[in-house]
């Protein structure tokens, strides 16, 4: 006979094997372009309709916004009759972006959401360590900067930093728990830095920063002593130095890649500047005993190296040609699109009809978001997801965090346009949507 507990705990089994299938990434190619394809969780509601017979209804300004984009859609079919050959990949764009409002048709309760954050922890988990088996079996630190081809990757980035915040924030009270807690984390972290993906680090590196300020924020609002405050961010602070350099001395090659990363786009190589800093008159050159003669070249030196520097910046953002220049082009032309097209945008199709190609990428949520929806539309998603973030920040500090990362991650790399991150989205949307006014109820009668 079954207890009250064992049908919750087969409904988190079943519910968390579900969403690692939902976010487990899987592409198809189109045209020599990779697609992501894994969008079965558009059918997790009707799946939930035939188990339970319930219907949830998405609250009114969700279903506005849900018609504007219909609209749109409609508008832009009919108006930009220049893109009417593509009106099949018009309308699978439009039907992937409308996946983030899967989840408004199902109830999301607390045992839902518990499977929701071990679903995003297993994935992590067992991808992080296929990737490192991956590493050393391809001879790990000795493959240096050819890793990034071979284990390196963009699309999953930002699932470690999601995932990394719930395990922190895991509430562990014992010994034993509390290690795993930490063993697991680590091995996020270490799949994250194996993406070889300057967007990973940043978002990694922008939610620390966003952790230590909410971690002040809470200790003063609990009115904590400025001690015990400073213990907190000290000790966060010593656990963070510490698996960096941990990490770091494990995966040498993946801090050479940080480094040549960083060398490219500030400092220029040794070889640049000595043949650049190379006088005409060769007297001077040889005339190392004169102080006077060794300041001007001290000084010749500095001033060009400002000038490498300042040519390379240059060079790196107004030439398409570098991975940072065509980033800056992409963008001022979706920019441009959108001022031509400023209340359809380009009607969810993608960057690519700005190009004589059928494939391309956006190169950030928000670049990609804005040129499809034009600015009410971007507006208002910018606007739910301001109210994701607030909610999250009210409702589970891990999530929020976590939150932030995606959105930091998102400025440089698409995240909630892959199916993996629409799902991470719908969920959280969905969270919002059907907590905030039973929560906000409760924060005002506290």
């Amino acid at each position: 006979m079954l207890t009250r507990q064992q049908p919750t705990l087969i409904k988190t089994i079943l519910f968390t094997i579900l969403f690692v299938i939902f976010v487990t990434p899987h592409s198809f190619y189109v045209g020599g372009q990779g697609i992501s394809g894994n969008y079965l969780f558009v059918f997790f509601p009707l799946l939930m309709y035939i188990y339970s017979k319930q219907f949830e209804r998405p609250k009114l300004e969700v279903i506005v916004f849900m018609i504007l984009l219909f609209c749109m859609f409609t508008i832009a079919l009919i108006y930009q009759s220049e893109y009417i050959v593509h009106y099949i990949r018009r309308f699978a764009s439009f039907i992937v972006f409308m996946s983030i409002f899967a989840f408004m048709f199902v109830k999301i309760d607390s045992n839902m959401i518990r499977s929701f954050k071990y679903a995003m922890v297993i994935f992590s988990l067992y991808t992080a360590i296929s990737v490192l088996i991956n590493y050393i079996d391809l001879g790990g630190a000795e493959l240096r900067t050819y890793a990034k081809g071979a284990v390196g990757s963009t699309r999953i980035g930002f699932i470690y930093v999601f995932a990394l915040w719930i395990v922190y924030f895991f509430d562990s009270r014992t010994m034993l728990l509390i290690i795993i807690k930490h063993v697991v984390a680590i091995i996020i972290i270490i799949g994250l830095l194996l993406t070889y993906s300057r967007a990973s680090l940043f978002a990694l590196t922008a939610s620390v920063c966003v952790y230590f300020v909410v971690t002040t924020l809470v200790v003063i609002k609990e009115g904590k002593s400025f001690y015990q405050l400073l213990l907190k961010i000290s000790l966060s602070a010593a656990y963070i130095v510490g698996l960096v350099i941990i990490l770091g001395s494990m995966f040498p090659n993946v801090i050479s890649q940080g480094d040549r990363m960083i060398y490219k786009y500030i400092a220029p190589s040794e070889s640049s500047v000595t043949n650049t800093t190379k006088l005409d008159n060769t007297t001077n050159t040889t005339k190392l005993d004169n102080t006077t003669n060794t300041t001007k070249l001290d000084n010749t030196t500095n001033t060009t190296k400002a000038n490498v520097y300042t040519s390379r910046l240059v060079r790196e953002y107004t030439d398409k040609d570098t991975s940072l220049g065509y980033r800056v082009y992409v963008a001022n032309q979706a920019i441009n699109f959108v001022f031509e097209n400023p209340f359809t945008g380009s009607g969810f199709l993608g960057v690519w009809i700005m190009f004589d190609e059928i494939k391309g990428s956006a190169h950030s949520q928000f670049i990609d978001v804005f040129f499809r929806l034009g600015f009410i539309g971007f507006f208002i998603y910018m606007f739910f997801t301001y109210k994701i973030m607030r909610f999250l920040y009210l409702k589970d500090l891990g999530l929020f965090v976590g939150f932030i990362g995606m959105l930091s991650y998102g400025l440089f790399h698409e995240t909630f346009k892959l199916s993996h991150g629409a799902f991470v989205f719908a969920f959280l949307f969905a969270m919002y949507d059907q907590y905030r006014y039973s929560f906000n109820k409760l924060k005002h009668s506290q």
